[in-house]
């Protein structure tokens, strides 16, 4: 009886063994299957309910992606025609356009011949006062030299230009160090420096300077006037400095109509110490409409708490 336990448990054993050499004889792949061939052969291979609702999800959005793709490329198709339809009824007009629109080089050059008749025609002429440089320190100063960047950039946009001064520009200062360091191109700006002061190059009697302090309101530009804006920045502005400047040299002086076409909002500073690019988007915009509302508009920042009337 034992010995045919045995037996049994040695044909066992070598049954085992045989079949172990079998799947041994097999290749690897056969015995492995991907999760794409799953995916294509959902029916081939035992899968949960959850794999199967994820696969089938898969799908649905895969061919969701697919159709919208379609739909996208067919909306892209006619607008193409549409555009294609337009470009071809407006051929002739597209092209006489194309032909007529300047090129950078020619803007470029139809904006220094603007300049350079406001330079040397008759007209209004602004200048700004830098010979303030000692009462400000060096981050005023820097500031200042922003000013005077964006207010030549204004005056090159505008289809009426204004003659521009810079008075009292020592070339060994600070402020033409940090003009030339902050604005590309400074030294050829179609603006006339001089390091002579406003009353040494023009005449007395031609002068206006402004000031916020004045009790001369500023009616209008005049042709034969030249209009001093103070270079000064002052973060704790020194009232009646540019005003008894002006009064010790026996100049003219007057300020902006602000109060006579503006009004107080309920908040603001109330400060009516415009910054020098300001003031000079105010007389620039003047220059070109002749309308104080538009002026002011250009120039009084809203923060300040004035609105027109």
């Amino acid at each position: 009886m034992a010995t045919s336990e045995r037996d049994e448990q040695k044909e066992t054993n070598q049954s085992d063994s045989v079949k172990q050499e079998d799947d041994q004889d097999l290749p690897e792949e056969s015995l492995k299957i991907s999760w794409n061939e799953a995916s294509q052969n959902p029916n081939d291979l035992p899968m949960s309910r959850k794999a199967k609702r994820k696969l089938e999800h898969f799908e649905r959005v895969r061919e969701a992606h697919k159709l919208k793709r379609r739909q996208r490329k067919e909306e892209r198709r006619k607008a193409k025609e549409v555009h294609q339809e337009q470009v071809e009824h407006s051929g002739v007009a597209s092209a006489a356009n194309c032909s007529n629109r300047p090129t950078k080089k020619e803007l470029n050059q139809q904006i220094k011949k603007r300049m350079q008749e406001a330079m040397d025609g008759p007209g209004p002429r602004i200048c700004i006062d830098l010979s303030m440089a000692h009462t400000m320190n060096t981050k005023e100063i820097h500031k200042l030299a922003g000013q005077i960047g964006r207010l030549y950039g204004s005056n090159r946009k505008a289809e009426k230009p204004l003659h521009l001064w810079l008075s009292s520009l020592d070339t060994s200062g600070q402020i033409y160090d940090s003009c030339v360091k902050r604005n590309d191109g400074f030294d050829n700006y179609l603006i006339d420096k001089s390091d002579k002061t406003h009353t040494e190059i023009f005449k007395t009697e031609d002068i206006v300077y402004l000031t916020p302090d004045s009790t001369n309101v500023l009616e209008q530009l005049e042709s034969d006037k030249v209009y001093i804006i103070g270079g000064l920045v002052d973060e704790t502005p020194n009232k009646f400095y540019t005003l008894t400047n002006a009064k010790d040299h026996g100049l003219q002086t007057a300020r902006m109509p602000i109060d006579e076409y503006m009004k107080k909002t309920p908040s603001g500073t109330y400060n009516k110490i415009l910054t020098v690019n300001q003031v000079f988007d105010i007389l620039l915009t003047l220059h070109n409409t002749g309308d104080w509302k538009q002026a002011l508009s250009a120039g009084v920042p809203p923060r300040i708490g004035y609105v027109l009337r």
